[in-house]
C-alpha cells in the first residue's frame, strides 16, 4: 500500500516545491514600480522545429518566440518573450507589458505569462495530480454507538458525494482554465474569448473539451444526482416485483 503512494507523495513534494518557489518569486518580485502598456504583436521567430522526437516516440510542434512593439513618450520599443510557444496569436493582438518608467527599454510580459506565474501553475498542476490518490485513505467517520443500541441517524446528504469524482473534476476544470490563461495571456474570460475570436486554433479545442469533462464529472457526483440513480434502481426494481407478481 505504501508503494502505491510512492509516486503521488513525489507528485505533491515536487508542486510544494515549485509552488514555493513561484511564491518567492512573486514576493520577491523585481518589476514592483514597473508601469503596464500595451504592446501589439509584430512578428515571431523559430525557437525549435517540431518534428519526431525519436525518444519520446511522438511528434512535437514547431515553437515560437513572440515579439511585441509598444510605445512610451512616443518611442517604440520591442520585447521579444523569454518563453516559447505553438499557440501564436495573430499579428497586432494585444497583451499586457511591464516596463521600468527609469528605463522603458527593460521590460516584461505581464499577465499570467510571467515566470513566478508559470511556476506556480506548475506547482498546483503536480500538487491536484496527486489528490486523488490520497483521497481512498482517508479516515471513515465511525458510527458511535450508546447504551445496547446504535443511535439512528438519517445519512447526511454529503455522504452520498463523490468527493474523488468532485476532486478530478475540479481539477480538469482548474488546469484547463489555467491552460487558457497562459495561452492567452489573461485571467478574464473575455481576454480569453478575443484571443480565441482572433487567433482560434483546432488544439484549442482541446482545454475547452476537458473543462466540459470536468464540469461533466461534477454534475455526476452531486448529492442529488446519487439520490436519482438510487430512485431509478428502487423503480426498477418496483417494476421487476410488479412483473413478477403479475406473470403468478
Amino acid at each position: 500500500m505504501l508503494a502505491f503512494l510512492i509516486l503521488p507523495i513525489l507528485c505533491l513534494l515536487i508542486g510544494l516545491v515549485l509552488l514555493s518557489l513561484g511564491i518567492r518569486d512573486a514576493v520577491a518580485n523585481s518589476t514592483r514600480g514597473y508601469r503596464e502598456v500595451t504592446g501589439y504583436l509584430i512578428d515571431y521567430t523559430l525557437q525549435e522545429a517540431g518534428g519526431y522526437d525519436s525518444q519520446r516516440r511522438t511528434e512535437t510542434a514547431d515553437t515560437y518566440r513572440l515579439v511585441y512593439r509598444y510605445n512610451v513618450d512616443g518611442q517604440e520599443y520591442t520585447l521579444v518573450t523569454s518563453y516559447s510557444t505553438s499557440f501564436v496569436p495573430s499579428r497586432g493582438s494585444e497583451t499586457e507589458i511591464l516596463y521600468n518608467p527609469e528605463n522603458p527599454a527593460e521590460s516584461v510580459i505581464g499577465g499570467p505569462n510571467q515566470s513566478e506565474n508559470h511556476l506556480i501553475f506548475i506547482g498546483l498542476f503536480f500538487m491536484f495530480c496527486s489528490l486523488p490518490f490520497f483521497l481512498p485513505f482517508l479516515p471513515k467517520r465511525k458510527q458511535k454507538k450508546g447504551g445496547k443500541q446504535a443511535a439512528r441517524r438519517a445519512p447526511s446528504k454529503w455522504a452520498a458525494v463523490d468527493w474523488v469524482g468532485i476532486v478530478i473534476g475540479l481539477f480538469l476544470i482548474g488546469i484547463s482554465y489555467g491552460a487558457l490563461a497562459m495561452i492567452s495571456n489573461s485571467y478574464s474570460p473575455v481576454g480569453i474569448v478575443r484571443y480565441y475570436a482572433a487567433s482560434f486554433h483546432f488544439m484549442l479545442l482541446v482545454p475547452l473539451l476537458m473543462i466540459a469533462a470536468g464540469l461533466l464529472l461534477l454534475y455526476r457526483s452531486l448529492p442529488f444526482r446519487h439520490k436519482q440513480k438510487q430512485n431509478a434502481k428502487q423503480n426498477e426494481r418496483n417494476k421487476k416485483d410488479e412483473n413478477e407478481n403479475s406473470d403468478r
